[in-house]
């Protein structure tokens, strides 16, 4: 029998915001300000964000209107508050029985790619710079115990990424932004011999945060061939998420930093258990290619260091008795099109009412409150 749904409220680990219009002109230093991204009206029907010489959508996927529709042009005079406004959000996660939510950013690209790959790099960091004071000071500080910070870094320096981090601890941050496949950045891989990326996976794992790694935050969406239909394109999305989580699991970084954590945003989790299958049985078919970097299965890496994350899916948590609970945590996706707002509270508990009371509340909200170290600001429901 079907246990009682009796979690209340849920906290989402992947919304988004879309920021405001001053978020980098007035916050960067008088030299930056004319290279700063700024937003212009650049047609009659949508606004957008002008940086280096080109032209961004405010949101590079469907947004929401006024009226709550989803829009992949807009203007922000007729968006809905919700997108960019911090008080008014809240407003919109109660109605979702959201208590609490962890949201990338928009304009920088889902791991601040724009400011991580600009030629400019001075102006690069003061943009990161900038971007994680208007979260930390601004978003977050309007309510305190709602909004989880995830703060950027510069991907091309792990001493400045490190210096960012260590002074974004201290006014907040509990999570950082990081791309899903940094080679096709421009970065050093996983796999690189000269262990470019450990000074960061040190400093994140003292600290105690997550890695974020959100689908397309390697500002490249896989695809087989460009003339198949634009829905082909956007149901593969979770295959960049399938390979990240390969390289995560065949490098050798959670053998060194076995308190590493990273999180799979937006990148489901019905796939994960073939997966974790499949590498096992490579590891142990092929055990003298594999064991220089594998020292555990996969799987047991997995379990260790590793959170899904879903929105909407039936077959992943159908499958949490192999994929386990404690290894889950439920996404929102306020405002993109794909989410479910403001339904999205009934149907997790819709797709978790098989699970015991205690197991219910890991995936709604005890997971996410375990890996952030994040304790909501109780709200009140209807």
């Amino acid at each position: 029998m079907a246990a009682a749904v009796v979690v209340a409220d849920h906290i989402s680990v992947d919304d988004h915001l879309v920021e405001p219009p001053d978020t980098w002109v007035t916050r960067v230093a008088s030299k930056f300000v004319d290279e700063a991204p700024r937003v212009e009206r650049v047609a009659e029907d949508h606004d957008g964000w002008i940086f280096q010489g080109s032209v961004e959508p405010l949101f590079p996927t469907a947004q929401r209107r006024l009226d709550g529709k989803t829009t992949e042009k807009n203007t922000f005079d007729e968006m809905r508050p919700g997108c960019y406004d911090p008080v008014a959000r809240l407003e919109d996660m109660d109605a979702d029985h959201m208590v609490a939510g962890l949201c990338f950013p928009t304009m920088p690209g889902f791991s601040g790619t724009k400011f991580s790959t600009c030629s400019d790099k001075e102006l690069g960091l003061a943009c990161i710079q900038a971007y994680n004071n208007f979260l930390l000071e601004e978003w977050a500080a309007a309510a305190p115990g709602r909004y989880i910070p995830l703060v950027l870094i510069p991907l091309w320096d792990m001493a400045l990424a490190v210096a960012e981090i260590e002074r974004t601890v201290p006014m907040g941050a509990k999570a950082v932004s990081f791309t899903e496949d940094p080679y096709r950045q421009g970065f050093p891989s996983l796999h690189d011999t000269t262990q470019y990326w450990d000074p960061l996976f040190a400093c994140v794992q003292e600290a105690q945060l997550p890695l974020c790694m959100h689908m397309g935050g390697s500002s490249t969406i896989l695809s087989h061939r460009e003339d198949r239909p634009w829905f082909t394109k956007h149901a593969m999305c979770y295959m960049n998420s399938e390979l990240s989580l390969a390289d995560w699991l065949t490098a050798d970084q959670f053998a060194r930093f076995p308190d590493l954590k990273i999180c799979i945003s937006e990148g489901g989790i019905g796939w994960i258990p073939h997966l974790l299958e499949h590498l096992d049985g490579m590891v142990r078919l092929y055990p003298e290619w594999s064991g220089a970097t594998v020292k555990e299965l996969p799987s047991t890496y997995f379990k260790r260091n590793v959170y899904g994350c879903f929105i909407d899916d039936p077959i992943g948590t159908r499958l949490l008795d192999v994929l386990g609970v404690d290894n889950v945590m439920a996404e929102t996706d306020y405002p993109h099109g794909d989410s479910t707002w403001p339904h999205s509270h009934e149907r997790l508990m819709s797709q978790i009412a098989h699970l015991t009371p205690e197991d219910q509340r890991k995936v709604a909200r005890g997971n996410a409150e375990r890996v952030f170290r994040f304790i909501p600001t109780e709200i009140l429901v209807g």
